[in-house]
């Protein structure tokens, strides 16, 4: 697998779903700013923010800097591989790319979110075929469980996790640490 560092600040698209007008240009601004005043290159949105209203304003908004080192990475929640596929061509329509450096499972929480996604006719098949045809650059997932983040990196299927890991949780009630011995084990990235 080629690896690929990415920064260690992103920008957190779910607000631009939050800003208190419809202007697309309060958008564009704040992406500029982003950018090209703070060297900003990590950019994760997903539909589920604002009901669909952050890709919306992200994908014109960053138009601009596609071209530029900006590395990219949307989630979908849909754990069939017909819902995933759906989801995929609308945010990749949205988002106005034809390719997304990261598309992740989003929120993997459950025993049957697991099963849903590896089985048969699983979102794992489009993730796949996605990856095969060039329209996905890696494949990833975003988890709060760890039992689950273990079992999806242990699949062998994914290229990154997105694991919420804090020095305090880490060293004094070992949250996180089972998810990074099995990343390492794996090659898997941790975001």
């Amino acid at each position: 697998q080629k690896k690929k560092e990415i920064p260690v600040l992103g920008f957190p698209s779910v607000a631009l779903a939050r800003l208190s007008d419809t202007e697309q240009e309060s958008a564009n601004e704040a992406v500029r700013h982003a950018v090209e005043d703070l060297g900003i290159l990590y950019f994760d949105v997903a539909p589920e923010y604002g009901d669909g209203v952050a890709q919306e304003r992200l994908g014109p908004a960053l138009k601009p800097y596609r071209d530029k080192g900006v590395f990219l990475a949307a989630k979908t929640m849909y754990r069939d591989a017909k819902g995933a596929e759906q989801d995929l061509k609308n945010t990749l329509s949205v988002l106005q790319t034809d390719a997304l450096d990261l598309y992740q499972f989003h929120s993997i929480s459950t025993e049957e979110d697991v099963d849903a996604i590896l089985g048969k006719g699983g979102a794992m098949e489009t993730f796949t075929k996605a990856k095969a045809d060039g329209c996905i650059n890696a494949i990833g997932f975003s988890a709060h469980s760890e039992p689950m983040a273990i079992r999806m990196i242990e699949s062998g299927l994914v290229d990154t996790c997105m694991f919420p890991i804090n020095f305090a949780a880490y060293h004094f009630g070992g949250i996180g640490k089972g998810v990074l011995e099995a990343a390492v084990k794996h090659g898997v990235g941790v975001v």
